[in-house]
């Protein structure tokens, strides 16, 4: 993506509305417990996905690949390489810091690289220990689990096995981004897809076999 280019995209996230998309309405329920779990098993170190980032109508496609440390999923090192072999972006991410090894000059800007870490965490941070009330969509029986992080809401969406099949960042009424989640017959992720309501932003990850 050209300087040109990059710049008005920019300009362009200034001129979306502000609004948000509405949260499905949601029914506390007080009847059952739940637990949720985590959306990567703790033995997958090593994950490799076909990327499509997309910013308006431009594109940048690869593969990326997280290795987690086995002994503390919190920490994971994320390379983004276009299939030409180029290194488009290294993060080594903690539950305490970003450290970038290496971003090519189109995507070094602050707007896209706190974008792409919260992505990224949003995609494989553990969910870890939290407080979650229960809700159920109005009119139905999909279990949504709340909690809250750093003054912004999630919304966990449950499918019949349990699993995590979306999440909706944002505050109670409002999502700022939503992540969909499908899964192969044995349950591992199969694709990922972080879409941004507030800037044409998105993100598509499609689970590669090592």
């Amino acid at each position: 993506m050209n300087k040109i280019k990059f710049n008005i995209l920019l300009s362009s996230f200034i001129l979306i509305s502000a609004c948000g998309v509405k949260i499905e309405q949601l029914v506390e329920d007080h009847s059952s417990n739940y637990s949720i779990t985590e959306v990567f098993d703790n033995s997958q170190n090593e994950l490799v996905f076909d990327m499509n980032i997309t910013f308006n109508k431009n594109q940048n496609s690869g593969i990326l690949a997280v290795v987690r440390d086995s002994l503390d999923k919190r920490k994971y090192r994320t390379v983004f390489m276009a299939k030409a072999g180029i290194k488009l972006f290294d993060f080594s991410l903690s539950n305490e810091n970003l450290v970038i090894n290496h971003i090519i000059p189109a995507l070094d800007k602050k707007i896209v690289k706190n974008i792409l870490e919260k992505d990224l965490r949003l995609a494989f941070d553990p969910i870890g220990k939290s407080t979650f009330s229960s809700y159920k969509v109005k009119e139905g029986e999909q279990v949504v689990l709340r909690t809250k992080k750093s003054k912004k809401y999630y919304h966990y969406f449950l499918n019949q096995r349990s699993k995590i099949s979306k999440v909706v960042k944002g505050n109670k009424k409002k999502s700022v981004v939503e992540m969909t989640i499908s899964y192969k017959e044995n349950q591992e992720v199969s694709k990922i897809f972080i879409d941004h309501k507030r800037m044409p932003f998105s993100i598509s990850l499609s689970s590669l076999s090592l």
